[in-house]
């Protein structure tokens, strides 16, 4: 009879310590937003940056954002370039390259000006170290 009532007490002590407020985690729908994997998040590594109307070096600036701020990545576009390449004094050969540019509700940026990261935590994170450097 002891045994059985120390089993139940056991069993009781452990399912009630279970229940304390201290554990308790509240999520609000903005944290999972900051989780999810199918979204990309960039990070400026610039001191300064211009977001463009199109993804084109030559398109109007619509506003700006400085190192360290965290944006969300609403598409990619990959934009041809040509660059000359003088492997031959003689004639000039032409070679079709692309730059990888980023779209936000902002404008567009090229690749070259920010970091990519898969969550908003990670970008944030990324942030926060970025800041702390300079």
């Amino acid at each position: 009879m002891k045994k059985i009532f120390l089993v139940l007490a056991s069993v009781l002590v452990f399912f009630f310590s279970g229940c304390s407020k201290e554990k308790t985690i509240d999520l609000k729908s903005s944290d999972f937003l900051s989780i999810t994997p199918d979204q990309e998040w960039a990070v400026i590594r610039v001191p300064y940056a211009a977001f463009l109307e199109d993804c084109d070096h030559s398109a109007r600036v619509k506003t700006h954002a400085r190192s360290g701020d965290v944006f969300l990545v609403k598409g990619k576009q990959f934009v041809k370039k040509s660059n000359a390449d003088e492997n031959s004094k003689r004639r000039r050969k032409t070679v079709d390259e692309f730059e990888t540019w980023y779209r936000f509700e902002e404008g567009c940026l090229a690749s070259s000006l920010v970091d990519i990261y898969d969550t908003k935590l990670k970008a944030q994170t990324a942030s926060e170290n970025l800041l702390k450097k300079d």
